[in-house]
């Protein structure tokens, strides 16, 4: 089992969760013009309720904070309020165009540029000056065609270990 820390992981519906077990780590880095994911509507939603809660993926907003997984594929992530130590906060959110899924690697180089894209505009410094790292959660060919899941969830995260607040106009 890897963490976010050092992998990309996926998202997968509840319904499917048993299945999940086929698939590896994305991969892949190129880009991809006409899979550039389009800006969504960026709301901020409320932290968690508690250490220890459990969301699904698919309800994981922008604002949210939560801790590490394990696992190369996940339904539910641990959420926690952000004023409390945690290792991610949602930054963004993109929704990736099209009715056929793409491909695993075509849908990780849009999570790459796309969450890399907008790093700056919530860190407050461009991701290859700051000392933050950023990781995402993708949609997988099952949570695509069965849970119409086009939605990559940017996190932000500091390598160095949990953080206690946003990191939002962190400028680190």
């Amino acid at each position: 089992m890897t963490s976010l820390r050092s992998t990309r992981v996926r998202r997968i519906s509840l319904t499917v969760a048993a299945l999940a077990i086929a698939g590896g780590v994305l991969a892949g880095c190129s880009a991809i013009s006409d899979l550039f994911p389009k800006q969504s509507d960026q709301e901020t939603a409320t932290p968690g309720a508690g250490e220890g809660s459990e969301t699904d993926v698919y309800d994981l907003a922008v604002g949210d904070c939560m801790n590490d997984v394990t696992a190369e594929t996940v339904s539910s992530v641990p959420i926690v309020p952000c004023s409390e130590s945690h290792d991610y906060e949602v930054y963004y959110e993109l929704e990736l165009p099209g009715a056929e899924f793409p491909g695993e690697d075509a849908v990780t180089a849009a999570a790459e540029q796309g969450c890399a894209a907008q790093f700056e505009a919530f860190a407050g410094i461009p991701y290859d000056s700051s000392a933050l790292n950023y990781s995402y959660l993708t949609p997988t060919e099952q949570s695509w065609t069965e849970m119409d899941d086009h939605v990559v969830s940017c996190l932000i995260l500091d390598m160095d270990g949990q953080v206690s607040g946003t990191l939002q106009g962190a400028a680190r």
